[in-house]
């Protein structure tokens, strides 16, 4: 799949691509874009597999696989193998793309938060009007 990788602090959401109804990003406990009935899936990087915000139950089991398979691996020498959630992204074949979201703050010392947002391919070629600028 194909991953587009956003700074949140240039962009604060998504728009419908048929009915043009926004989106916000919100850093909260709660996030808008969840809602979004155009998105297929949405998971943090800490979880993904979390499917509480999948809404295609084909596109959630065939994830799911393929990530626990290759969490699974192992190197020659019997070690665990680590991948990072945007290279299995990457990898795994699906009619779909990514829209990577991350945003940056501070609160003890510098954090971050990301989240995938998995949009049909159909969608891809609208990206750019699917994303919201902020005003500032």
């Amino acid at each position: 799949m194909n991953i587009y990788s956003i700074d949140t602090s240039e962009t604060w959401g998504i728009k419908h691509p048929e009915t043009g109804e926004e989106f916000e990003w919100v850093t909260d406990e709660f996030n808008t874009l969840h809602e979004a009935s155009f998105i297929t899936a949405v998971f943090p990087d800490e979880f993904p597999d979390d499917t509480t915000y999948s809404k295609d139950d084909e596109f959630t089991s065939k994830w799911i696989a393929f990530y626990e398979e290759n969490l699974a691996k192992v190197d020659e020498d019997g070690e665990e193998v680590g991948a990072c959630v945007d290279e299995l992204l990457a990898e795994f074949e699906s009619p779909h793309f990514v829209i990577e979201l991350r945003s940056f703050g501070m609160a003890c010392g510098p954090v971050s938060f990301t989240e995938y947002f998995i949009l049909e391919e159909k969608y891809e070629s609208q990206l750019d009007s699917l994303l919201l600028k902020s005003a500032d």
